[in-house]
């Protein structure tokens, strides 16, 4: 598992620090930001290369930061783990060419500074070479479904060369080919012999004379042939490559014109579900709302105010009567007290009759009355103001009440206008993609490409390369058996000798013939059996982790079948039938397809390192197959595979992320470096 990738001059990168985990790794970023480098180097710093290098299309020198600022080195470090042990490379490229490689292992340095001894110490550690790499882990630039693409024979080379499977059609290949050479030779030796037995029963060296002659007559007909045959191949190949570049052409106009009718039947399907309500009565009925809103909220605000003065009101009457009661109930206790009362009147100190206490009594009796009548006036104003208070927040709530209502409408009413709007630009998008497929339709129609033309004319130029190989071989078969006949004149005295010589060697060849055609015969035999082998397993990987990839339950599994002419990928039905993923799969369904292959072979074929890496898997996939694969790849996938890597541009793609996800910008009006955030992730 790669843990950390650090980039120091690399292409954008002047100082690209990246962390990595277990899951999928997501690396989001715009055209130019820096993507691909990052898979690029991870491939270098692994085997020393990357598919633009290996197919010379960059150079390595072109690899180290050259804006705004050229750069003399570039260096990459990336660690990684494997069997319990933490290794580190290290890569410098130089532009004087004198790069460097080293591989620690624990801290220990265990391989460098040679870049092959690097190479090779980490292809034994992962149990992979670059080839199988580049051809199982990596899927490069929109090319997840490569295979898919693929006619069932040009399908059944690919596999060929991923199970390598094509080393041994290779060898049987060139054992037919060395076994018909070989009895070709022979039969020439053993004409030879028989030549030459004449020639030393009669010695007519003027016939050798004349066969000499007859054989540089032929051999100046056929060097005149090739000619000829060369001149019209480069004839004919000028004529390929115009029809070749139509195709490509062809190919790029009939894609358009796909997406051009797929954008203007969503567009079309969008504007027919949109209301008929115009924006301009959607704003004013919005201000018209809004201005009742402020109206009564304005009103909601008096009444809280109201109420807040009654309820205050009623709390001050309150506050009275308590007073007042209190007051009574200190009278009548007085009363009480004047009762059981002798001697001199606490107040006026005269002395206390009963005339006197009665007096008292009357006095504190009126001024209990007196307090009843007050008690029961603040006791009516209490009522009434809470009445007040009650009916103002009544009123306060039914105005609130009102005015969500109407703050909902608007609210409403905005997302109509917001609707509106985007109806309006769609119809102008529908309108300037109405009026570019007929122009695209007219383009297609211009370029004129005839594909059973091309079609004859590459078989003509391989018939022509093939006529020209054959008169080659047979000017190669004339020249040895004319420089045989001069030998002979030149040694005729040997010729006894050579006889018996040639003799044993026919004998030998017609043995070694033999043993080619039974060798051939077992790497047929052999190649079948272990296509049919490896087949088997990877269709068992496939059944695994179809189940685990494929949300639905419409179809169960998945398997590649051998055919006639080369491997069909099909899907099991729920009706258990099966059929061919090319006539019925949608694009998202292609996409689990295609993933599970991918899965299916990084498993089989690199038992050491669980790996992914897709480099803009989204190719020609809608937003809902895109949203698909990033369920599956955050959901599923890391079940199966221990580390992905997703490089994209699709914003979407960001939810595949189940481990670190990055997002890469940069400033390419001013030249700027790759800046990386790492973005916090949902799950």
């Amino acid at each position: 598992m790669i843990t950390s990738l650090t980039l120091k001059n690399w292409r954008t990168h002047a100082e690209t620090v990246l962390e990595f985990g277990k899951g999928t790794n997501v690396i989001v970023g715009v055209m130019g930001s820096g993507k691909s480098s990052i898979v690029n180097a991870i491939s270098y710093a692994l085997f020393g290369t990357f598919p633009a290098v290996k197919g010379r299309s960059v150079t390595l020198e072109e690899i180290i930061m050259n804006k705004p600022n050229s750069q003399s080195r570039a260096e990459i470090t990336l660690d990684f783990e494997q069997g319990g042990v933490k290794y580190k490379v290290e890569r410098i490229i130089k532009r004087d060419g004198t790069n460097e490689a080293k591989l620690y292992g624990n801290a220990r340095l265990i391989a460098g500074p040679k870049q092959k001894d690097v190479n090779e110490k980490v292809e034994n550690l992962l149990g992979l070479n670059y080839e199988l790499f580049s051809r199982a882990v990596y899927s490069e630039q929109n090319e997840m479904d490569f295979f898919l693409k693929l006619t069932p024979s040009a399908r059944k080379i690919k596999f060929d060369e991923l199970l390598e499977l094509a080393k041994y059609e290779e060898a049987r290949k060139n054992s037919v080919t060395l076994q018909n050479e070989l009895a070709k030779e022979n039969k020439q030796r053993k004409e030879f012999i028989e030549q030459q037995k004449k020639t030393i029963q009669s010695h007519e060296e003027e016939k050798l004379q004349k066969q000499i002659a007859e054989e540089k007559a032929e051999i100046a007909l056929l060097e005149k042939e090739i000619l000829k045959v060369r001149k019209e191949v480069l004839s004919i190949e000028t004529e390929f490559k115009v029809l070749a570049e139509k195709e490509r052409q062809n190919k790029l106009l009939e894609d358009q014109i796909l997406k051009l009718n797929f954008r203007i039947e969503s567009l079309k399907l969008d504007v027919s579900k949109s209301d008929k309500i115009t924006i301009e009565e959607v704003l004013k009925r919005i201000e018209k709302l809004k201005t009742e809103v402020i109206l009564i909220k304005e009103k909601t605000a008096h009444k809280e105010k109201e109420y807040k003065e009654n309820d205050l009101e009623s709390k001050k009457a309150s506050e009275e009567t308590r007073v007042f009661e209190y007051e009574k109930k200190k009278l009548l206790a007085e009363e009480t007290g004047i009762i059981g009362l002798k001697g001199k009147c606490p107040t006026c100190q005269q002395e206390l009759t009963e005339e006197h206490k009665k007096s008292l009594r009357n006095e504190i009796t009126a001024k209990v009355k007196e307090l009843e009548v007050k008690i029961k006036e603040t006791e009516q104003r209490k009522k009434n103001f809470s009445e007040k208070a009650r009916s103002a927040e009544k009123e306060k709530e039914e105005m609130q009440k009102e005015t969500d209502e109407k703050s909902r409408e608007v609210y409403k009413l905005e997302a109509a206008q917001k609707q509106a709007l985007e109806i309006k630009e769609k119809k102008k998008q529908l309108k300037i993609f109405e009026e570019e497929l007929p122009k695209t339709k007219k383009q297609l129609l211009e370029v004129g490409f005839d594909k059973k033309k091309l079609e004859i004319t590459r078989e003509e130029i391989y018939a022509k390369k093939s006529s020209a190989s054959v008169s080659e071989s047979r000017i190669k078969s004339k020249l040895e058996l004319k420089k045989s006949y001069e030998n002979t004149l030149e040694k005729i005295g040997l010729i006894r000798k050579t006889i018996e010589e040639n003799g044993k060697l026919v004998t030998g060849y017609d043995e070694a013939v033999k043993n080619i055609g039974i060798f051939a015969n077992c790497l047929v035999a052999t190649q079948i059996e272990l296509r049919t082998s490896m087949i088997e397993t990877i269709n068992n990987a496939m059944s695994t982790i179809w189940q685990a990839i494929y949300p639905y339950k419409d179809f169960i599994d998945a398997k590649l079948s051998i055919v006639s002419d080369g491997y069909d990928l099909e899907v099991l039905t729920r009706n258990n039938q099966w059929v061919r993923v090319e006539g019925i799969l949608s694009g998202g369904e292609r996409s689990a397809a295609a993933l599970c292959i991918r899965i299916a072979f990084a498993l089989v074929l690199t038992k050491k390192l669980s790996m992914l890496i897709l480099d803009e898997p989204t190719h020609n996939l809608d937003s809902n197959a895109v949203l698909k694969l990033s369920e599956m790849l955050r959901e599923e996938l890391p079940r199966l595979v221990e580390q992905i890597f997703v490089i994209t541009h699709d914003k979407e793609l960001e939810s595949a992320a189940s481990s670190n996800l990055y997002l890469l910008s940069r400033n390419k009006n001013n030249d700027e470096a790759t800046k990386v955030d790492l973005l916090e992730t949902t799950h």
